[in-house]
């Protein structure tokens, strides 16, 4: 199965827009403080339904102001509301759909005694499950993750691809509350009895518009099609999430509701598919055939220079293939660039990225890799994108 492919450059100067460029000056949608001290009185999250533990949770991870999509979504999905949540990368959708999910699970332990937690809290048998394409975001869900339960005192474990298999089975033989899981990975650990489903009753399907355009629906069909049927009473909480609503993706959830979703209400921020005010873009009419001799005139003219600031350019291509050969022509033209795909080995991937990071490189990969991968965007002051003008592909 392919995910989408993408090309960082390291340039001292941000490049042109071959099809759109972006110079971004955002603010983090997450207002800290620098001590606990300085946050008294009354939780700004707590008017949203969340508890003692919670509060203390967001109080020591320095969260003090919720985001728009926290917001909205929170008292919708305390009340046990299946949804999908769109807004854009960055905007807090983790916490969205991880804190009502925490509130759920430790109501259903304040009504049991320690028998009961017992027979509640098992090995090998998750209570939510929170699906992701990548190994990036599933290491950005799991260690936020983690740092709640530190808090709440819930445990979570994450196995994806491209770890030993031995390490994650014993990761599993004590009692989880979240787990952390690519389909890929679960299946096989759920073939082979380190994990059982059968608990779960809240899931989630992060960056679900990804999911179901490459290739990850046959797998989600084999994960979800039994738990969709209620048990104990009551059927689980399916959250799914999403940095924007197309009508395709409209008509695939549409396509797969009874299989192995339920119903899903809409939960969008309100500035979904709008631009930054602080973003200039710049657009350029080209053929297929003429993109390449473009991009190397563009970042051709913004080469090192012994005077001038190293910027990073993120170039984001359609498909791995387009991207392979992207990189190709331009490492042929001298430029510094580095790869990042699906078809790359996991360690390579955290290499590139790390390169790409630190300004010592760039990187490639899909369109859609880099909001699957969780990355933060904002950090990055140009990116190249090759525009899809499917009308499926648009709100």
């Amino acid at each position: 199965m392919l995910l989408p492919a993408l090309m960082l450059f390291a340039l001292f100067q941000p490049a042109l827009p071959l099809a759109r460029l972006g110079r971004v000056f955002r603010p983090s949608p997450f207002p800290r403080v620098s001590s606990l001290k300085a946050h008294e009185g009354a939780h700004p999250f707590a008017g949203l339904g969340l508890q003692e533990s919670s509060l203390a949770a967001l109080a020591g991870m320095k969260i003090v102001e919720p985001s728009p999509i926290q917001r909205l979504a929170l008292p919708r999905l305390l009340k046990g509301e299946n949804a999908v949540l769109a807004a854009g990368t960055g905007s807090g959708k983790t916490l969205a759909y991880l804190l009502p999910v925490v509130e759920h699970l430790k109501t259903e332990e304040f009504s049991r005694d320690a028998e009961g937690m017992a027979t509640l809290r098992r090995p090998k048998r998750p209570r939510a499950l929170v699906l992701v394409p990548t190994r990036e975001l599933a290491m950005q869900v799991a260690g936020t993750m983690k740092e709640l339960g530190h808090y709440v005192k819930l445990s979570s474990t994450m196995v994806i691809g491209g770890d030993q298999l031995g390490k994650q089975k014993k990761l599993l033989d004590r009692p989880i509350d979240v787990l952390v899981a690519s389909p890929g990975r679960l299946i096989k650990m759920r073939d082979a009895g380190n994990v059982f489903l059968g608990s779960v009753k809240h899931v989630v399907v992060d960056e679900v518009d990804t999911m179901l355009t490459q290739g990850f629906a046959p797998e989600l069909d084999q994960l979800l099609g039994n738990l969709l049927r209620p048990r104990d009473g009551r059927q689980p909480q399916y959250i799914c999430a999403t940095a924007t609503i197309t009508k395709a993706l409209r008509q695939e959830l549409k396509e797969i509701e009874g299989r192995w979703l339920p119903s899903l209400s809409e939960i969008q921020a309100s500035d979904l598919h709008r631009s930054s005010p602080t973003v200039r873009h710049e657009f350029r009419d080209l053929k297929g055939q003429d993109k390449i001799a473009a991009l190397r005139d563009v970042l051709g003219q913004h080469k090192f220079g012994a005077q001038r600031r190293q910027e990073r350019t993120m170039v984001f291509c359609n498909n791995v293939k387009s991207a392979q050969a992207v990189a190709h022509a331009l490492r042929e033209a001298g430029f510094n660039i580095v790869s990042y795909h699906a078809e790359m080995p996991s360690d390579l991937r955290r290499e590139n990225l790390l390169a790409f990071t630190e300004g010592r490189s760039a990187r490639l990969t899909p369109r859609e890799a880099a909001k699957a991968s969780g990355e933060d965007l904002d950090s990055v002051p140009s990116f190249i994108d090759d525009v899809a003008f499917d009308e499926g592909s648009f709100p």
